[in-house]
Parts: C-alpha cells; structure tokens; sequence
C-alpha cells in the first residue's frame, strides 16, 4: 500500500514539476481584434500579415491569395499590429509562406488544402542532430527537483516512524 502511495506521489509531482521546452517554428503574436469569420496569418517577405474577410479564403498555386467580397490586411510593425490596407471588392495579395488559418484552404486549381503548418516533420531532424547531453540536460532540469521531493517525503516518513516508535516505548 505504502509503494502505490509513493509511485502515486512520484507521478503526480512529475507531472506538476517538470517543464518540458516547446519551440514555435513561428510565434504568431495575439491577432488583433476586430477580426471577421476567416482569416489567414501569411508571411509577406519577413513581415507577418493577418488577413481577415466574411468569406473563405483561397489559395492559387503561385503563391497569391484571392478574396472575394470585402477583406482586411493588418501587418505586424514594431510589435503592434497596423491596419495597412481594406478592400471592399474582390482582390489578392502575395504571400511567401502561409503559417496559420482557422479554415480549410483550397488551391483554386484542385490540387491540394492547407490545414496547418507541418511542425513534426522538422522536430525529427533537429532532435537527430542534437547530441544526448543536451536531451540529457534538458530532461534533468525537472528530475532534479522531483527526486528532492520524493528525498523528502521518504526522510519525513521515515523520521515520523522514529518518534512515534521513541514515544511508545
């Protein structure tokens, strides 16, 4: 009984203590508000751009996104995001990469979607290339302090079992 409740323990503060890094491909800073139904956050050269419209967005195979109706362009310019251009009638804009969406995104000539940026892919040649001290280093960093704890609770157990032994004899 005693060892479930340590293991118990021993998992719960793993998972309340240890950190595990996460790194974004791109960081995508809180879009502004104001935004309509569909959007797309594009990458224009090194400028992050948000475009948001009432209608679904599309995509053709060179690179340029087409809009129908009325949309908006807000560029992200000294951490701030700046309304740059509002179209009322249907337009496009070229983008180098496209890096979120809150909708499917059809190629207009059929040949594919964009649901979202593939993250997996390139974690897998990145943690190949990195040596074990480093995985090593950074799985530490939060074993450390669950062993002081589980050192911890073991020597206040075991000190409890002494006094109450000293105090009944």
């Amino acid at each position: 009984m005693k060892i479930k409740i340590v293991a118990i323990t021993t998992v719960i503060l793993l998972l309340m203590v240890m950190s595990v890094p996460v790194y974004a491909e791109t960081t995508i800073p809180p879009l502004p508000s104001g935004g309509w139904e569909y959007w797309v956050v594009v990458m224009e050269s090194s400028v992050i751009t948000y475009v948001t419209s009432h209608n679904p967005i599309k995509v053709e195979t060179d690179r340029k996104c087409t809009v129908l109706n009325t949309y908006k362009i807000y560029h992200y310019l000294n951490d701030q995001w700046k309304l740059t251009h509002e179209e009322l009638g249907e337009g496009g804009f070229w983008f180098r990469s496209m890096i979120a969406s809150n909708h499917d995104i059809a190629y207009e000539d059929g040949s594919g979607f964009f649901f979202l940026s593939p993250k997996v892919p390139r974690l897998y040649p990145t943690m190949k290339m990195m040596d074990f001290g480093t995985i090593l280093r950074n799985f530490s960093a939060g074993l450390i302090p669950i062993i002081g704890c589980l050192i911890l609770v073991i020597s206040l157990r075991k000190g409890w079992e002494f006094l109450r032994t000293q105090l009944t004899h």
